[in-house]
């Protein structure tokens, strides 16, 4: 027997869960996030499963799911967390991209401006990954772990007007 794993999407209509149809996805994926900015204007991220992890990225129209192509990114796998928006031209989306089969991971963020999704570079020298992001003015707020040496430490970054600000997220001793 064979088993496979897809993500599940379900609408609740205040009294009862409905399932509702997934695109086609070929392999094994799973969603992780979701954020509604109108009723037929939902997103929702996860990844494809190992050994071809590749984010997924699916958009609800008020009507049907659909996939929509996840913007280019550096490394072998990458894999989105958690989704946020601001509005319909100010959604974003978090993870981890791996460069080598070595590596531990980098931030991978996504912006899309209502007409079309971009990997926005994170900040130079910052490892790990993020795993949840909200929605800020003038653009979003992410935490994870930092994995760039050392222990693992909590990771907070800003990402407004353009520019990367890291969080100070000490960890008390």
């Amino acid at each position: 027997m064979e088993y496979r794993t897809t993500g599940l999407i379900e609408r609740w209509d205040g009294t009862a869960w409905h399932r509702l149809a997934a695109p086609e996805i070929d392999g094994d994926w799973r969603l992780s996030s979701v954020t509604e900015i109108a009723p037929d204007d939902v997103w929702a991220v996860g990844n494809t499963a190992y050994p071809d992890d590749r984010p997924v990225l699916l958009h609800y129209d008020g009507r049907d799911w659909t996939r929509v192509t996840a913007p280019a990114f550096t490394g072998l796998y990458g894999e989105y967390q958690s989704v946020a928006a601001n509005g319909p031209d100010d959604v974003w989306v978090v993870g981890r991209a791996v460069l080598t089969d070595q590596d531990r991971g980098h931030p991978l963020v996504a912006h899309c401006d209502g007409r079309s999704w971009s990997t926005v570079a994170a900040p130079e020298g910052v490892a790990g990954k993020l795993w949840s992001v909200t929605a800020v003015p003038g653009g979003m707020a992410a935490v994870g772990w930092d994995t760039s040496g050392g222990p693992d430490r909590p990771l907070g970054l800003r990402f407004t007007h353009g520019r990367w600000e890291t969080l100070d997220l000490s960890v008390p001793g």
